[in-house]
């Protein structure tokens, strides 16, 4: 299981740290250590106007996922009720077959 690192970042004396998720750390031919970060942000600290735009993505996506958990539910309800398996119609005999139990 791979862990992720989160750290507080100072950037002012006079502001509150910063939070970052370290998901690459990487050692340059210098000697050097670079970091690949996630950054994370406080509401109150954005613009509205980026607010706003987050919200509204948001929505967004809300929407998308329950879309998409309606077509899986209907999916598996239509697999459910079909038992020869995952959603396919009943598998057909061949016409030689067919008949051949009445016989």
């Amino acid at each position: 299981m791979l862990r992720k690192y989160y750290v507080y970042v100072e950037t002012s004396s006079t502001t509150p740290f910063q939070i970052r998720r370290i998901d690459e750390l990487n050692k340059t031919p210098t000697g050097n250590v670079e970091a690949k970060v996630m950054c994370f942000y406080r509401r109150r600290d954005l613009p509205t106007s980026l607010v706003q735009l987050a919200d509204k993505h948001q929505t967004t996506m809300t929407t998308t996922t329950k879309v998409v958990q309606k077509v899986f539910r209907a999916s598996s309800v239509q697999s459910e009720a079909n038992p020869n398996g995952k959603g396919r119609p009943p598998a057909r005999q061949p016409a030689s077959q067919v008949g051949a139990r009445w016989k």
